[in-house]
């Protein structure tokens, strides 16, 4: 896959400016794909406080940026991304926690909200040195992101049907004998969770988009410094390492803190795996067509993209949402974000 990817890459160095927009804004779209996809085996799956889950996906996701990294014939490495995969890390670990307590859809919603606004004023006020956005239409921009917000706003009104499973339980389950015990939802509608909701939901949007922060502060200043690469590729690699360097630490605080005694369900192995892997695609997609197209482009097309597949996930796999008045607010909340969407394509094509 990644030596497709690369092909598809070189290809665009040598298009014309239109056709390489439009290869950006595929790529945003596969993106999407990925990034959403890639909450399936959290919903799926008992991952228990999410930490040896993250942990995997951290290993599956170096592997990726080590097969990418080798494709690249070993760029020079830099330690600022890392910085960028530790944030990553931190993110999935907190999304596995909203995931499992409020579900697939509606949270990811929410904190898309947050992280549309940190990678929109990043990009427009071109923050700690990176490139400022450059739009053909800038009225466009504005209106279309203005759209999106709206979109999601109107997701927020969905109320969710999340059925009890084994995470609701009390009762301890034995997994290669280490006693579990289950946390209990049975309180989910009490204030205090809906704030603890909220305040996941400020720190993930916060994680999720300063992630590629420092890649850009790099790519900003390779115009003037030639030890330094203009391709968002070469510092992927490192971003995976920080991933990793994030997960085997909090992995390993985790176990002090448990007593040796941490939440592994042996059947998360291939899932958590095949989670990294679709997490460390859609990073790499996301990574170079954000940077291309700007972030204040690419992160309201990706940010409100992913979460409204992964509201269809859990309308079609998981029946989270159910009845006319929620069908209603979805069908509401898809029309102004497509309106968005294309507003906020056209805005980086010259008319």
């Amino acid at each position: 896959m990644y030596f497709n990817l690369y092909s598809v890459f070189q290809s665009t160095q040598n298009s014309t400016d239109i056709q390489t927009t439009l290869i950006n804004y595929a790529l945003s779209v596969v993106s999407v794909v990925f990034y959403s996809s890639s909450n399936i085996p959290i919903k799926s799956h008992e991952c228990g406080d999410g930490v040896y889950f993250v942990w995997l996906t951290s290993i599956s996701m170096f592997i990726s940026g080590f097969i990418l990294n080798s494709i690249r014939n070993y760029p020079s490495f830099h330690y600022e991304p890392v910085i960028g995969g530790v944030l990553l890390c931190i993110g999935q670990i907190l999304n596995v926690a909203i995931i499992r307590l409020f579900g697939l859809g509606v949270p990811t919603l929410v904190y898309s909200i947050i992280v549309v606004m940190v990678g929109w004023i990043m990009s427009v006020v071109g923050f700690l040195g990176m490139q400022k956005a450059v739009f053909y239409e800038a009225y466009l921009n504005y209106i279309g992101l203005a759209f999106c917000l709206i979109s999601i706003v109107a997701f927020s009104f969905i109320k969710l049907n999340v059925k009890q499973d084994l995470t609701d339980q009390n009762t301890g389950n034995d997994i290669n004998g280490i006693v579990v015990s289950k946390p209990d939802n049975s309180f989910l509608r009490a204030v205090g969770l809906k704030l603890i909701a909220f305040l996941l939901a400020i720190a993930i949007g916060l994680c999720f988009g300063t992630q590629f922060l420092p890649t850009y502060i790099l790519l900003g200043r390779s115009e003037n410094d030639p030890s330094l690469s203009s391709d968002p590729l070469d510092y992927i690699f490192p971003q995976t390492v920080g991933m990793l360097v994030g997960g085997t630490t909090i992995l390993f605080l985790y176990c002090l803190f448990k007593m040796n005694r941490p939440f592994v369900n042996p059947k998360l192995v291939l899932p958590g795996f095949l989670s990294g892997a679709l997490l460390g695609a859609g990073t790499v997609f996301w990574g170079y067509s954000s940077y291309k197209l700007s972030p204040a482009v690419s992160y309201p097309l990706v940010s409100v993209g992913s979460p409204a597949l992964s509201t269809l996930y859990g309308i079609c796999f998981f029946r989270e949402i159910k009845g006319k008045r929620n069908y209603i607010i979805l069908a509401s909340g898809l029309i102004p974000m497509t309106i968005g969407v294309i507003l906020v394509g056209l805005s980086r094509i010259q008319i």
